[in-house]
């Protein structure tokens, strides 16, 4: 796909996307176990247990994950039974 061809589809559909600001995800393991993918500026959590989470701030400091229920949208793995809907992962 030719990049002029990918601004005119995101601007047909009213996105907007910055050539050389574009995002490739980046995976690291995390130190809780599983793996944290971070693209966009927004950071993802697949747990060790195949649950994919969003990182959510929590007062107090300390790191909450979110259950994302539709991951397989963003590449990353979709809620089923037997995830716990948040993870909490010390200051």
């Amino acid at each position: 796909m030719k990049p002029n061809f990918v601004v005119t589809a995101l601007a047909a559909l009213g996105l907007s996307a910055t050539m050389a600001m574009a995002d490739s995800p980046v995976r690291y393991a995390s130190a809780s176990g599983g793996q944290v993918v971070v693209t966009g500026g927004l950071e993802w959590l697949v747990a060790a247990n195949g649950c994919s989470y969003s990182k959510v701030l929590a007062s107090g400091g300390e790191t909450r994950w979110q259950i994302v229920v539709n991951g397989e949208r963003l590449g990353l793995t979709n809620a089923r039974p037997g995830c716990p809907a948040t993870i909490v992962t010390g200051s």
